[in-house]
């Protein structure tokens, strides 16, 4: 059999270029531009490529549809539901495109990314938050193919993939009024009140909630911690599997100084039976562990079905029909838009910063440093503002 030399050159215009022979896959690489004119320093200079890994045999440099569809497959601490709808609509829209069928990672440009969102929008495949969705979800697959070093260069950095532009639609938040017949309705089951309450005057995310646990409350000072999070993933007997909370936002606040949230977390603490350091605030009494059908140790958070269901049902108690929610765009989520909009109205940003816990860790470590007095200042202040709601009410 005739012994193959370690790469080969050829000529395209005046630059020559070179291309690898893989025996594994008994074929040469796709050809890369050396950038020389002359072919004796071409030659050098695919050596170079070689040696640094600039040409990479195909076992080491995976189709792209092939590395996309396995980083999301195996990458942790998504929840199981929405893992599976990247990884289906991996399948429904970006491994059928043509432009992307024989790509290698080592050799994907933004170009071949803004190509496919143009051709998702020319043919009316997506809607553009839609194509921004997925398009976000190839740029931090390609975050780690640059950190695991088959791509040279960061293409998830800065303005390289374009991002499709949307209408903006004005986040929706309930009104301080809302938020104190929320505290004052009487609901069949408390759990589902105290999950609301803890959203509207902690800024508590739904996770955060649900993993929150007896040694996180101190009644003595009113400081609740948040420490961890829950995303719905269980580990192989079944039992919950907690996360630190999102972009590293663990905070210690004396939130209970609002008196309806702290009633209502006094409340579930002289009705639940579990009453341990370690036990959830919020357990799911109710869930059960389905490979030996027993309740699992330690309780289930409460179901994040369940909380959106009761809230959703709360809103309409208090008089915000279904169809107002809709056109409000208010969901669970709007309890912490909520939070974050009275405590904007009591003093300033930097403080307000720290009492929520902001969505990035660029944002939070910016703002995490602010005095904490003064933030603990700016949660009375908070407290203070909604005084005149409490009278009027």
């Amino acid at each position: 059999m005739k012994k193959r030399k370690p790469f080969s050159l050829y000529k395209r215009g005046e630059i020559w270029y070179v291309r690898m022979w893989d025996n594994k896959a008994g074929s040469y690489t796709p050809g890369k531009s050396t950038g020389e004119t002359d072919r004796d320093v071409a030659a050098v200079r695919a050596n170079e490529m070689i040696k640094s890994g600039d040409i990479k045999p195909r076992e080491n440099n995976p189709l792209f549809i092939d590395y996309l569809l396995l980083y999301w497959t195996e990458k942790r601490g998504l929840t199981p539901r929405y893992q599976k709808s990247i990884i289906r609509e991996i399948k429904k829209t970006v491994i059928p495109y043509k432009g992307f069928k024989t790509l290698r990672i080592s050799e994907v440009e933004p170009t071949d990314i803004n190509g496919f969102s143009t051709y998702l929008e020319k043919n009316e495949l997506r809607a553009a938050t839609s194509i921004n969705r997925l398009l976000q979800n190839i740029k931090t697959c390609l975050l780690d193919a640059y950190s695991e070093g088959h791509i040279k260069r960061n293409l998830s950095d800065g303005k390289q993939i374009k991002k499709k532009e949307t209408k903006k639609r004005k986040r929706g938040e309930l009104r301080p009024q809302e938020i104190l017949k929320l505290a004052e309705l009487e609901w069949p089951d408390h759990r589902m009140k105290v999950a609301v309450l803890l959203g509207c005057f902690a800024g508590l995310r739904r996770g955060e909630i649900r993993a929150l646990r007896w040694k996180d409350v101190d009644f003595q000072t009113n400081y609740i911690y948040v420490r961890q999070n829950y995303t719905d993933i269980k580990d192989e007997k079944g039992n919950p599997v907690f996360f630190p909370p999102k972009a590293d936002s663990s905070r210690k606040f004396p939130y209970m100084i609002f008196p309806e949230l702290r009633a209502a977390v006094l409340k579930q603490w002289e009705e639940t039976p579990f009453k341990k350091p370690d036990d959830l605030i919020l357990p799911n009494v109710w869930g059960v562990n389905q490979s030996n059908d027993t309740i699992a140790r330690g309780y289930l958070p409460l179901p994040d079905t369940a909380i959106k269901r009761n809230f959703s049902k709360m809103l309409e108690a208090i008089g915000i029909s279904k169809q107002e929610q809709e056109e409000r765009i208010l969901s669970f989520h709007s309890t912490r838009h909520s939070f974050t909009s009275f405590i904007d109205m009591s003093g300033p940003n930097k403080t307000g910063m720290s009492l929520t816990g902001h969505s990035t860790r660029e944002m939070f470590e910016n703002y995490s440093h602010a005095n904490t007095e003064a933030v603990i200042s700016h949660l009375h202040a908070a407290n203070d503002y909604l005084n005149k709601f409490r009278r009027r009410a």
